[in-house]
């Protein structure tokens, strides 16, 4: 299944745009986890977000803050998965469920390399963020045990 509107071709979402930022979100349909699993390690950010017992989450709504303290992106998750394209630089992601909401700071140096463990949402949603093929899995892992 893919999502409706969908216009990349692949399985891929829409991509949208945020002043210098582009970023996509879905993931419900299993065309369109597949395409966003496949292109994420072109871009600098990608986000999963899931709850307590590993369900996957939709309607996240996520915040990019820039080092200069210039918000970047706002923008709500449309499935567990976000991928974003973000300038080199330092930035903090604030991911938000419901009225729970935790930060995390990420390093941004290329596609599928942002530097972050990830972070838990009081046990109602966590955040992983990717650095890595390698380091992906463990950093999801990881992500719910991470309270901050």
């Amino acid at each position: 299944m893919s999502s409706a509107g969908n216009t990349n071709g692949g399985g891929l979402p829409q991509i949208q745009q945020q002043g210098d930022v582009s970023w996509t979100s879905g993931g419900v349909g299993l065309d369109e986890s597949h395409a966003l699993l496949r292109e994420q390690a072109h871009w600098p950010l990608s986000l999963r977000f899931t709850g307590p017992t590993a369900d996957y989450l939709a309607g996240v709504r996520v915040r990019i803050v820039g080092g200069n303290g210039g918000e970047v992106l706002n923008a709500e998750s449309m499935g567990p998965y976000m991928l974003v394209k973000l300038p080199p630089g330092s930035y903090t992601v604030y991911a938000k469920y419901k009225d729970q909401e935790k930060k995390q700071s990420v390093n941004v140096s290329g596609p599928g390399k942002a530097k972050a463990a990830g972070v838990s949402l009081e046990h109602s949603v966590s955040a992983g963020f990717r650095r890595g093929s390698a380091e992906a899995a463990k950093a999801l892992t990881s992500a719910s045990k991470i309270v901050s």
